[in-house]
């Protein structure tokens, strides 16, 4: 989400790429950082398929309110148009969230020792804090070629 905070040359720039491959988006990124190290620290860019964006499971639906709602279309078809408002609530923290409890015990051995995550040096934040936040504005870019989902 655009905060206005961004502090270049800072800050970072993230990319999702639709309909391309993942070697081609980490190409892009890679080319995009350079060209742009002046303005930002980095340029990410991850792949996604369009198959992605369809069906009904939580995960579907926490990419489309990514998609609808976090990004702003840079280039391509806009694969959102069409989609209505996604109001906030269980199902998109799911969605955006659901691996959260498979991250949490990476996090705490990360933290060094369950010991200290006892002790409250746990850097893993909570479900309900992670589903919290905001998370940080994407730019978005679709191949020439898409069509909206």
């Amino acid at each position: 989400m655009a905060t206005g905070q961004a502090h270049p040359p800072r800050s970072d720039v993230d990319v999702v790429l639709l309909g391309l491959s993942q070697a081609t988006a980490t190409a892009v990124a890679a080319r995009l950082s350079h060209r742009f190290a002046g303005l930002c620290r980095e340029v990410a860019a991850g792949a996604a398929r369009l198959e992605d964006l369809e069906g009904d499971d939580d995960e579907v639906h926490g990419n489309r309110v990514f998609l609808r709602h976090y990004c702003v279309l840079l280039a391509g078809d806009d694969v959102t148009a069409g989609w209505p408002p996604f109001p906030a609530g269980a199902r998109a923290a799911r969605g955006s969230n659901g691996d959260i409890t498979l991250r949490l015990r990476g996090w705490r051995q990360d933290a060094g020792s369950l010991d200290q995550v006892d002790a409250g040096l746990d850097p893993a934040p909570t479900a309900g804090e992670r589903s919290t936040r905001r998370p940080p504005r994407t730019w978005r870019a679709c191949s020439p070629g898409s069509t909206a989902a």
